[in-house]
């Protein structure tokens, strides 16, 4: 897990943390890297559940939320519609948090 290009090694240790917490939880996700970018998609739908976009100190999660349905996502500047919402990984406090909203995207995702 080092082919991200604006990625550090602090933040590819929370992605590590991350893909490890959402496998304990779901193994049908999928993780993969390209680039700039990391992605969780489904295994049953083989849609992508959200993307994360690493830089040095922090990660951007998209996902397919609505904005409004938690309180700490944000609306995306995104022009994706499926991933209208953004939650920032600024601490390794917050990965957590960032596998509960994956899981609850790939919910979304299978019930539609």
């Amino acid at each position: 897990m080092d082919t991200i290009i604006n990625s550090s090694n602090l933040t590819r240790d929370w992605l590590a943390n991350i893909k490890s917490g959402v496998n304990k939880k779901i193994q049908s996700i999928i993780y993969s890297e390209v680039k700039f970018w990391a992605k969780f998609e489904s295994g049953i739908t083989n849609r992508v559940i959200a993307w994360l976009n690493p830089n040095k100190n922090s990660i951007r999660l998209f996902i397919g939320l609505g904005p409004d349905e938690e309180p700490d996502i944000r609306i995306s500047p995104s022009q994706w519609k499926r991933f209208e919402s953004l939650f920032r990984i600024d601490s390794e406090k917050k990965i957590d948090r960032t596998i509960e909203l994956i899981i609850q995207s790939y919910d979304l995702d299978i019930k539609n």
